[in-house]
């Protein structure tokens, strides 16, 4: 009975947190969107991506996220992500950390993001360093065959190496979320 507690009064700490990140996220699109005095100072990108576990490769998985993002200098950019990724894996041998089951992963981050090259080069690589609020649930099966529910973390991360080409396309990959994975991302900025 007190573990049930435990996990609820996470999961409502964790919904709190989301809905908090995402008001500061739309009052940060209301605010720095109407008062740049550039257009491309503030945007946003979609980005899709394949999850490698740190340890495993998923039978099948998909990330996607919403980067929205606030340009305060050439080098400097104060970047925000909201992002689900699901892995799911199989029941064989040849994995080393999941016996099968499925992974869903939810996050809310923002931070810095530092570019290596100035604007005028087509190819751009940057890092970032991405912390707030993030959960995941894992369902992996035991020796016994029982399907087994474990919720991770209310804090998430991501540090992740990219490059951008011509300010719209952008590719890296990041090691993220409260259940840590590698993730191979692709995305493209509106």
């Amino acid at each position: 009975m007190m573990k049930r507690m435990v996990i609820k009064t996470e999961m409502d700490g964790l919904y709190k947190g989301l809905i908090t990140a995402i008001v500061c996220l739309l009052l940060s699109i209301q605010v720095f969107g109407q008062d740049s005095p550039k257009p491309d100072k503030f945007n946003f990108a979609v980005n899709v991506g394949y999850p490698m576990g740190v340890y495993d490769v998923p039978n099948l998985g998909f990330h996607f996220g919403i980067s929205p993002r606030w340009r305060i200098s050439q080098f400097f950019t104060i970047e925000t992500q909201i992002s689900y990724t699901h892995a799911r894996y199989e029941r064989e041998e040849r994995t080393n950390a999941h016996d099968g089951g499925q992974t869903n992963s939810y996050n809310a981050i923002f931070g810095p993001r530092f570019y290596l090259l100035p604007e005028s080069k087509d190819l751009r690589p940057y890092v970032h360093t991405l912390i707030g609020y993030g959960a995941a649930v894992d369902r992996e099966y035991d020796g016994d065959d029982v399907l087994n529910y474990a919720t991770y973390g209310l804090y998430s991360f991501s540090l992740g190496a990219h490059v951008e080409y011509k300010n719209k396309f952008n590719f890296g990959a990041v090691l993220e979320g409260a259940y840590t994975e590698i993730i191979v991302k692709l995305g493209y900025t509106f």
